[in-house]
C-alpha cells in the first residue's frame, strides 16, 4: 500500500474536521466538562450519541490516527489538544447560537439549544465572532454552560475556509 493512508485525514488533525467526527469530540468534550470521568468509556460515549459501541470504537480509533483523541483501550477516549480546540470552536458556535434564538427570538432555552445543534457544524469562525459581538460577548449560554472563548486566528485547526 505504500504506506499511503487509507483516509485522507488520517494522521493529521490540521484538515476539517467532519460533522460527525466533531460530534463525537463534542460529546467527549461536553462529559469532561460536567466531570464525567476521564478518559470517558466508549460505552458511554456509544450511549449519548445513541449509536453501537462497535460504531464508537471504529470512529475513535479514526481521531485516535488524526491525533485528535487518545483511545485507552478498555479504559475509554480523551480529547488531545486538537481535539479539544475543534470541539470547542463547535461548542461556541452551537452557545452562540442557542443565546441568540433564546434572548432574541424567545426561543426556551431547551427549544433554542436544539435548533442551535442544526447550526453548530456550519458556522465558521469569523461568523460565531461577529455573533458573539453581536450578542454582546455572553459568557454563559441559556443552558447555563459556559461559551468558550474565541481561538486565536492562528490556532484555528480544523476550521472550515
Amino acid at each position: 500500500s505504500l504506506g499511503v493512508p487509507k483516509d485522507p485525514r488520517a494522521g493529521s488533525s490540521a484538515l476539517p474536521t467532519t460533522p460527525s467526527e466533531e460530534m463525537y469530540l463534542i460529546t467527549v468534550a461536553v462529559a469532561e466538562e460536567a466531570g464525567g470521568p476521564a478518559p470517558l468509556p466508549l460505552a458511554d460515549l456509544a450511549q449519548a450519541l445513541g449509536i453501537s459501541p462497535v460504531s464508537a470504537n471504529q470512529m475513535v480509533r479514526r481521531l485516535a490516527e488524526r491525533r485528535l483523541v487518545v483511545y485507552h483501550p478498555y479504559r475509554g477516549v480523551a480529547l488531545r489538544a486538537p481535539g479539544r480546540r475543534a470541539a470547542q470552536r463547535v461548542l461556541r458556535g452551537r452557545r452562540l447560537w442557542a443565546t441568540f434564538l433564546a434572548d432574541r427570538l424567545g426561543f426556551t432555552a431547551t427549544e433554542a439549544d436544539s435548533l442551535a445543534c442544526a447550526l453548530e457544524h456550519v458556522t465558521p469562525p469569523e461568523a460565531a465572532d461577529r455573533l458573539a459581538r453581536f450578542l454582546g460577548n455572553p459568557k454563559v449560554a441559556p443552558s447555563g454552560q459556559p461559551i468558550p472563548p474565541a481561538a486565536e486566528a492562528g490556532d484555528r485547526i480544523g476550521a472550515r475556509g
